[in-house]
């Protein structure tokens, strides 16, 4: 599939690659580090493939396939949270404290 967002992260330093897959859907990540790598795909309308425990070696070729599932175009979380107003109209609450309590505080 053309058009596709690819990113492989270097698991051990976090290090990240990123490309797009070519016409055809093919990709390439030349030049990476060997370690250990995570590698994600995305394209809009389809849902994100992640693949990890990718060992890559020195002078190593690796082919990884992406098959990507037709997913939801957007999706949304939304948090929603009771929290009480902090009253700064009225002193009802509150206390006085004397200059006493102030200097005997330190």
């Amino acid at each position: 599939m053309p058009n596709v967002k690819i990113t492989v992260i270097k698991t051990d330093t976090n290090s990240r690659f990123e490309t797009v897959s070519g016409p055809e859907g093919f990709y390439t990540v030349p030049l990476l580090p060997p370690g250990p790598y995570e590698i994600t795909a995305e394209a809009q309308g389809f849902k994100k493939f992640v693949q990890t425990g990718i060992q890559i070696g020195t002078d190593t070729r690796v082919a990884q396939d992406i098959a990507l599932s037709v997913g939801e175009t957007s999706e949304s979380v939304t948090i929603t949270a009771d929290a009480t107003p902090l009253n700064t109209s009225s002193a009802s609450t509150g206390q006085v404290i004397t200059s006493h309590e102030v200097e005997t505080c330190r």
